[in-house]
């Protein structure tokens, strides 16, 4: 019924212990592969009657087949075996089976701290921590962006690339990039990241955050004295080179010539074509210089001659404005704008903690350490 049933499974089985013989010598741990096909081996040369489909190794075409098959699969747990173990890069830190190689964060950490070599010890812990901490919850949000199918158009990666790119002409930007270290493709992998973030935490936290009415005026009782505007002066000037010049201008005003037709006429100032007119102005807006005579002056009264970098300068004071309280209705805008923020930071604060309560999340801190060695001895 099965031609050649006496050859065929012999010289099957000759193959088969033979490569069972190399494969434990290469590892004991398939020490039984040797055992189970020397029983069989036995079996065959005793030409005790194997039922074929059944008992291995079985006759004829199947018996081939099979026998083809599990050789292949010897080979392959040898090559397995005797293949030379690819090193792999230690990884600082895992993140549910995400790792993040020590070499990244090297490299990361050289991009954010480009003085790196001139860190104090302590500096260096703290700014190594603060990445370590970054990358954490960068990779957390990406992969909750990848969880809830958020993902950036090639068109909108193409408008922000062209965006920021626009400010620098084409040599600016190949300085850019070798200072940072990468090519333009790894940039605009990082730039797809910073909008999927930007993204992700506009569709999973921002979305949701209101600002009623009632927590407006409730900021504005609260802050009231904030909202209160400064005080301002309207004034003119006169601006000379020398003190000689600014004696003689001065005079002529004294005299009751108009100060508007004497600034168009002397003032080296860019306002003298108005009339040396500087409009209002609160505290600290102009130079020390300015704010110490003008808002000391009663409104139709000229200054001393003045000195200051820019040249000599006679003033004017034409009128006072006190402070004025800002009403709720004109500083609803912008109380909105600033209770917006503080819940969008707090919002995405607990979103993170959130996030990292449900991930696996291993740091080895020695690999920074033994890399802090490591630079320590190649720098003595």
């Amino acid at each position: 019924m099965f031609p050649n049933a006496s050859r065929q499974p012999k010289k099957n089985c000759l193959l088969f212990f033979s490569c069972a013989i190399f494969l434990e010598h290469k590892n004991p741990s398939f020490q039984h592969f040797s055992s189970y096909f020397q029983g069989v081996f036995t079996i065959i040369f005793q030409r005790r009657p194997l039922q074929p489909w059944t008992n291995f190794p079985t006759f004829g075409f199947a018996g081939k087949h099979i026998s083809y098959t599990l050789f292949f699969v010897l080979l392959f747990l040898v090559s397995a075996c005797t293949e030379k173990k690819v090193a792999v890069p230690p990884a600082l830190i895992q993140i549910n089976g995400q790792r993040i190689s020590l070499q990244h964060f090297q490299q990361e950490f050289r991009r954010t701290f480009p003085l790196w070599e001139k860190l104090l010890p302590e500096q260096k812990i703290a700014g190594e921590r603060t990445l370590v901490a970054e990358l954490i919850d960068r990779q957390l949000a990406l992969a909750e962006a990848e969880r809830l199918g958020i993902s950036i158009s090639e068109k909108n990666l193409e408008n922000s690339s062209q965006t920021f790119w626009s400010e620098y002409p084409p040599e600016k930007r190949e300085a850019l990039l070798k200072e940072q270290g990468i090519t333009i493709s790894q940039w605009k992998q990082e730039e797809r990241q910073r909008l999927l973030l930007k993204e992700v935490a506009q569709q999973a936290v921002y979305s949701s955050l209101e600002v009623s009415e009632e927590e407006i005026e409730a900021y504005y009782r609260e802050n009231f004295a904030d909202f209160k505007g400064n005080e301002e002066v309207r004034a003119r000037q006169i601006m000379v080179s020398s003190e000689e010049k600014a004696r003689q201008v001065l005079g002529f005003l004294r005299q009751g010539e108009s100060f508007e037709e004497t600034a168009r006429k002397y003032s080296l100032s860019p306002d003298g074509k108005q009339g040396g007119d500087l409009g209002f102005f609160p505290r600290g807006q102009m130079p020390e210089e300015f704010d110490s005579v003008v808002f000391s002056l009663t409104p139709g009264r000229l200054s001393d001659i003045v000195k200051s970098p820019y040249g000599f300068h006679i003033f004017l004071v034409e009128e006072h404005r006190k402070p004025v309280q800002a009403s709720l209705k004109k500083i609803a805008p912008r109380i909105r704008s600033i209770l917006l923020e503080r819940k969008k930071e707090t919002a995405y604060n607990n979103w993170l903690v959130r996030l990292r309560s449900k991930a696996f999340i291993e740091i080895d801190w020695s690999l920074l350490k033994h890399s802090e060695e490591k630079n320590q001895q190649i720098e003595n």
